[in-house]
């Protein structure tokens, strides 16, 4: 029971509630851009494909990073979003901006790397405002 004066105990986690249930509302999906970009498609002759994912994150979650090949762009990724697209085997330049109802990043290189015909290049965003990271090895793509 409550003492005389204080508010009931379910009133207490109301304000709590409202707040969690609100920002788990702010999370930003993930758009595509790039109309063939895709992950479903079968990997086109003469090209590479590159594929990034971003991890699942509460901190962040309310803002995109928008994904650039070069001068093309390809989306916006979300948190725990994935984009795919295929593009000519050669120099890859990836550029990434953070989107936020807060503000936006400056554009940064998060990776820069060659690709090869007929291979998937397997990337991980960990974060916003972070490099990309190699899915299979671990390791972080070549910097700046």
């Amino acid at each position: 029971m409550s003492q005389p004066g204080e508010p009931e105990m379910r009133f207490k986690w109301i304000c709590p509630a409202v707040v969690c249930l609100t920002l788990a509302g702010c999370a930003a999906g993930t758009v595509v851009l790039a109309p063939e970009a895709s992950c479903a498609n079968t990997l086109a002759s003469q090209s590479a494909r590159i594929s990034i994912t971003r991890d699942a994150m509460f901190a962040g979650s309310g803002a995109q990073v928008e994904i650039v090949d070069g001068e093309r762009l390809i989306g916006r990724l979300g948190s725990g979003g994935k984009l795919c697209w295929d593009r000519a085997p050669g120099d890859a330049r990836i550029t990434c901006t953070t989107r936020s109802p807060l503000g936006d990043s400056v554009p940064y290189l998060c990776a820069k790397f060659r690709t090869e015909e007929g291979r998937l290049h397997a990337y991980r965003l960990m974060h916003v405002n972070a490099d990309l990271v190699r899915a299979a090895e671990g390791a972080a793509a070549s910097p700046r």
